[in-house]
């Protein structure tokens, strides 16, 4: 699969966990946000973005994603983090399980 594929797959892993977990979901229309989808959980209203992850340095305990979004056009590729005001959570699937991280620096 190229890096397209794997992502939507990711996103319709982590739609489908959310789903199973009682949350509603709605996707936006478009590529142009910066979240993935939006979950429904209880009335509070999530934006989530998801991330296609691998294992850290071959550590079966650890797995990583990039934070950033990439762009690419005929100007080259951009990277562009994201911000507290774009997304509340990280959401990524790996070996079965959805995985969710709170947005923030550290």
């Amino acid at each position: 699969m190229n890096s397209k594929q794997k992502g939507n797959l990711t996103e319709l892993q982590c739609l489908s966990a959310f789903i199973e977990f009682g949350c509603g979901v709605s996707i936006p229309y478009g590529d142009n946000s910066k979240y993935d989808f939006i979950a429904d959980k209880d009335g509070q209203l999530l934006k989530i973005q998801v991330k296609t992850s691998s294992l850290k340095n071959d550590n079966p305990d650890a797995i990583c994603f990039s934070c950033r979004s990439t762009h690419v056009n005929c100007s080259g590729v951009k990277n562009v983090r994201y911000n507290e005001n774009e997304i509340d959570y990280f959401a990524t699937y790996y070996n079965n399980q959805c995985y969710l991280s709170k947005f923030g620096r550290y």
